[in-house]
């Protein structure tokens, strides 16, 4: 089963649509001669409708090369486009930052920004725009000067996406060498080193972690300075915008406030113990008296049921029908429709995705199926990825996808669906052994990606005023005794795991975005299950929205207050819930 992806170039080839863009680039260009305080509500809708008709159709442009290269990683045809996009893309930003400061009310060389009282005239033409256009105008305090801000972008592309980039060449060129039974594995990919940390062999799982860990130790000072620079570039340009704090970068751009966050990862921090009492009861399930950091991920005894794609989507499909029908139909046009890539094959991008492009496209779908039980729920998953956009189909291009906290909503909670269906057919044991796996899921979603966050503050704290690399793995060292406390036994080596985690190096604080998610969706499902009448209809209005609302609002008009403590707990009393079911 393939995705067809003709419809994305809409007939034409791809410099073709270069093409077109560049003439309603210019067109944009002129129409910018006419903003004003006193400009016509039907000029400024012209611009706006033509920004979203370039939003949408480089939408369509980027999807199709992050497509074709997802079916062959090696495929010449994105390598000769892409370098043609990028140099478009460059213009195109600086074009149209000319109308966001204007937007936003800041003054340029070439005009003032738009005051105040018209402000209210134009952000009542186009409804769904008046959120987001008002929060933007907000947050302009953050932005700086026109020629500043291309400095900056330029800046970027040459300076720390280059810093970054190279962690990424030093890290991917890694090879590893791994004892197994008296010999030695030469392995040349991080995913097939940590293939092994989830063997059965305790000895196995040891060789694996001091394996992976051993050129990334070797390395340290390297990799220690370049996360040195990205924190002391993120913080610059932290003072140099004005922002409250290193983390409040992230938050305003999820639209989120401080205050939000602090509130998920202190309640995070306080619910520790469930893990810790989770790793003790799994050492007892694995006949240890305490596990080591190396038994983290030991396998529990899983389900070895294979199951066929076409058992798969039935499971999968009738798990919405049951949900609610319109979520079926959606979900049944990605078949209908050939949305779906769902087969392992040489050269195609592992894992698994759902790309969103336009409120007027079918989300595309990938999966790399091979019948395992987990493979059943990443279909769920992307699914649910899929139906989210196709439930904000009415908004404009530039408003279609959620803010990044909201963007598992869908996604997770049609995991939890299936997890609860599947859960209530299994017999005693399956049953046991579901739920432990599903606590150990939650523990890497939530759990650690919070602490991930919490040294990342501390990181943040310390770097710009001078550290050590050992001072500063020392400091991680104390964040995982704290996670852990006295339920796991922790080998100097993972001191160097922040090393390893490349989202703190690419997307500072983007980590507590998974543990938000995941929360978010476990608290909704404790409340479907109380309410199940009434709850569909408020998951439709959350997602609905798109990006069109702040999230906090939002939830709190369908009853859910993401700034309050005892929202965030709901979703924790579930684990809790299943692990005294089991222990």
């Amino acid at each position: 089963m393939r995705w067809k992806l003709k419809e994305l170039l809409q007939g034409k080839r791809f410099d073709e649509n270069i093409s077109i863009l560049e003439n309603e680039l210019r067109t944009f260009e002129f129409l910018l001669n006419k903003l004003s305080d006193n400009i016509s509500n039907e000029d400024y809708k012209k611009i706006v409708v033509l920004e979203e008709n370039m939003v949408a159709r480089i939408g369509r442009l980027s999807a199709y090369l992050g497509l074709m290269l997802a079916e062959n990683t090696k495929s010449q045809e994105v390598m000769k486009f892409r370098s043609i996009f990028e140099s478009f893309s460059m213009k195109y930003s600086d074009i149209v930052r000319k109308f966001d400061f204007w937007e936003k009310g800041l003054d340029t060389k070439e005009r003032k920004g738009l005051n105040q009282k018209n402000v209210l005239r134009l952000s009542d033409l186009i409804k769904q725009r008046k959120e987001s256009f008002l929060y933007r105008r907000k947050m302009a305090n953050y932005s700086l000067p026109e020629d500043q801000e291309r400095i900056i972008q330029r800046k970027d592309l040459n300076g720390i996406n280059t810093v970054t980039e190279l962690y990424d060449q030093i890290t991917t060129n890694f090879q590893y060498e791994l004892k197994i039974h008296g010999k030695v594995k030469k392995i040349k990919t991080m995913k097939e080193i940590m293939d092994y940390v989830f063997d059965n062999n305790q000895s196995i799982r040891k060789n694996a972690y001091l394996s992976y860990y051993k050129p990334f130790r070797e390395n340290k000072e390297i990799l220690f300075t370049i996360y040195s620079s990205v924190v002391k570039d993120w913080n610059i340009e932290k003072d140099l915008r004005g922002y409250k704090n290193s983390i409040s970068v992230r938050n305003i751009d999820n639209w989120l406030s401080d205050e939000v966050i602090k509130t998920l990862l202190k309640v995070c921090e306080k619910n520790k113990i469930i893990y810790q009492e989770f790793f003790k009861l799994k050492a007892k399930n694995l006949g240890l008296k305490k596990i080591s950091r190396f038994d983290l991920y030991a396998p529990l005894k899983k389900v070895q049921k294979k199951y066929s794609f076409e058992e798969s989507k039935k499971i999968v499909l009738n798990n919405f029908k049951e949900f609610d029908k319109e979520f079926y139909q959606q979900a049944s046009r990605l078949f209908q429709q050939e949305k779906i890539d769902a087969f392992p094959r040489e050269n195609k991008r592992s894992g698994a995705f759902c790309y969103s492009v336009n409120p007027d496209i079918t989300p595309y779908v990938l999966l790399n199926f091979s019948g395992k039980p987990d493979d059943i729920y990443t279909m769920a998953h992307e699914f649910g990825h899929a139906i989210h956009a196709m439930q904000a189909s009415d908004k404009l291009p530039t408003l279609f996808h959620s803010v990044i906290p909201l963007a598992e909503t869908a996604s997770t909670f049609s995991e939890l669906m299936l997890f609860d269906k599947l859960l209530k057919k299994a017999k005693d044991k399956e049953r046991k052994m579901m739920i432990l796996n599903k606590i150990e899921d939650s523990y890497r979603t939530i759990m650690r990606q919070a602490y991930f966050v919490k040294f990342e503050l501390l990181a943040h704290e310390k770097i710009p005023k001078g550290i050590t690399e050992e001072e500063l793995s020392n400091l991680y060292w104390d964040n995982l005794k704290e996670l852990f406390g006295d339920s796991v036994d922790i080998d100097e080596n993972f001191k160097y795991e922040y090393l390893v985690v490349p989202h703190i190096y690419h997307s500072p604080f983007y980590c507590y975005g998974y543990s938000f998610g995941d929360l978010l969706s476990l608290a909704l499902y404790a409340e479907y299950l109380k309410d199940k009448k009434n709850f569909v209809k408020k998951l439709k209005i959350i997602l609905n929205a798109g990006g069109t609302r702040k999230p906090e609002d939002l939830l709190k008009e369908q009853g859910f207050d993401i700034s309050k403590g005892e929202f965030w707990q709901e979703g924790f009393n579930l684990i809790k819930k299943w692990l005294n079911e089991v222990k």
